[in-house]
């Protein structure tokens, strides 16, 4: 909120009592080093010494001191309102970004949990995955676009495969029937692919499942849904402030580590 600050009025004696005020009077002074000779500037203001002890002259000094002080706590509103606008233009633009980021993801699927091979046909192993595991025989190989394992080579950890659907349709398709593959020795995991920041809120929100603040939490169309009770409402969360105000909890301010929706079965309802 903006602070309104009352002007300065000058005193009825201000125009006599700077009349005593002599003005700046400009100085030049030599600065000696070891190798370089400086010319410094400054400039007085001089007043004269039967002014100091003038009546006049010091209430024309603590009005000065007043109005100064006046001068700068309005400086230091319109500073603070300004940065307050550039946060929040920051943030509009932003959110702006991670919504077209979110948009040119949306025919992408994330697989978690293929083994990795040397020499493998990821095509044929997506394939394999879709008709064997999940049914769908309707999805052919002419219906993925691009197929690539994420990130280096590691012997520690299984590469996800991040696999780019040429139709929304048949993506969509493959993401609903995901529940309804078995749950293996070695499951296989699929997820949406998401911006770093909702990759972010996605595994804050699973920490809250795991407290058992939230009952569920999965994400539909680039978007983290929530369901903060068994018989309560879905709710589609958008930044922190709405998981946070979701569970009630006043002191948490959102995880620092990043998100990762590759390996966890919490991902889902």
């Amino acid at each position: 909120m903006r602070k309104t600050l009352s002007r300065f009025t000058p005193p009825p004696n201000f125009g006599a009592v700077c009349q005593m005020v002599q003005p700046g009077v400009v100085t030049n002074q030599k600065m000696h080093t070891n190798t370089h000779t400086y010319t410094h500037t400054h400039t007085h203001t001089h007043i004269p010494t039967e002014a100091i002890y003038d009546p006049h002259t010091r209430v024309f000094l603590v009005c000065c001191s007043l109005y100064l002080k006046e001068e700068l706590s309005d400086l230091k509103c319109k500073l603070y309102n300004q940065a307050e606008l550039k946060k929040v233009e920051t943030s509009k633009a932003n959110e702006k970004m991670d919504t077209l980021e979110q948009e040119s993801k949306l025919n992408n699927l994330r697989f978690a949990g293929i083994p990795e091979e040397e020499d493998e046909i990821l095509k044929e192993k997506i394939l394999n995955v879709v008709k064997v595991k999940l049914n769908l025989h309707v999805i052919e190989e002419n219906d993925i676009d691009l197929c690539y394992r994420l990130g280096k080579s590691s012997i520690a950890k299984v590469r996800d495969v991040m696999v780019k659907f040429t139709s929304r349709e048949k993506r969509n398709l493959i993401y609903r029937c995901r529940r309804t593959m078995p749950r293996e020795d070695q499951p296989i995991f699929i997820n949406e692919d998401l911006t770093t920041f909702r990759n972010k809120l996605f595994y804050d929100a699973r920490c809250k499942k795991k407290t058992n603040k939230i009952h569920s939490v999965w994400t539909q169309e680039g978007s983290i849904v929530i369901k903060v009770t068994d018989t309560s409402e879905p709710m589609v969360i958008s930044s922190h402030a709405d998981l946070r105000n979701a569970v009630f909890d006043d002191s948490w301010n959102g995880s620092d580590r990043p998100g990762d929706t590759d390996s966890d079965s919490d991902a889902y309802p």
